[in-house]
């Protein structure tokens, strides 16, 4: 009698079963693979900065003077000196020299001569994301009326570009900022395209530490 040559029933079960493992443990590891160059940035994005940069995380609030405002700052947050008119308020914990998520108050001079609320403010010195520049822009801001401490204002929202250097344009940024041109001591002007989490409602709370001097 001629010797059977076909595999028995097992061995051909573990040839599929070996045959789907490889397939398989390639699908598992792709998905678990960093992203590689070919996975293309966003030309409109939001700022890298991380959540607990930006004072996303549950704290509890300090009432600080920043500027002409009394504003309820997150320990996440670190406020500047005033200088010159201008306050910067940045990310805790940022290493000297290190590109930091920040967002600016102005007051008085500080604010351009010609700057009317219509368009974005960019020189307020924070600079964009991944330190590149912010673009001067012809875009019309959507614009809402607003009222801090009693001071009628506008709080505008705006397409920011930010480029290199060399102008080569790299990504877009929204950017808020909050316009109070009749204020106590002088016209204030809040810049933030970094996007920073509770910023709007603690503008909106605010009040006025030059209130009664």
């Amino acid at each position: 009698m001629p010797t059977s040559t076909a595999p028995s029933p097992r061995r051909r079960a573990a040839v599929v079963l070996a045959a789907l493992a490889v397939p398989l443990a390639a699908a598992l590891l792709t998905g678990c693979s960093p992203h590689t160059a070919d996975d293309a940035a966003p030309t409109t994005a939001q700022p890298d900065a991380s959540p607990s940069a930006t004072g996303a995380q549950t704290t509890t609030d300090t009432r600080a003077v920043v500027g002409p405002l009394l504003l309820g700052v997150p320990d996440l947050w670190q406020v500047g000196a005033t200088t010159a008119g201008v306050t910067v308020v940045q990310a805790a914990g940022c290493a000297e020299g290190q590109i930091c998520p920040a967002f600016a108050v102005l007051q008085g001079e500080a604010v351009a001569a010609d700057f009317d609320g219509s368009q974005a403010y960019t020189q307020d010195g924070t600079g964009c994301p991944n330190g590149l520049t912010p673009q001067p822009s012809d875009a019309q801001p959507q614009v809402t009326e607003i009222v801090i401490d009693g001071i009628d204002g506008t709080l505008s929202t705006v397409a920011v570009a930010c480029a290199t250097a060399e102008g080569e344009v790299q990504l877009t940024v929204p950017q808020t900022q909050w316009w109070l041109p009749e204020a106590p001591g002088g016209a204030v002007l809040v810049v933030d395209r970094w996007s920073f989490d509770g910023l709007a409602s603690r503008v909106a709370g605010a009040a006025w530490a030059t209130a009664g001097q």
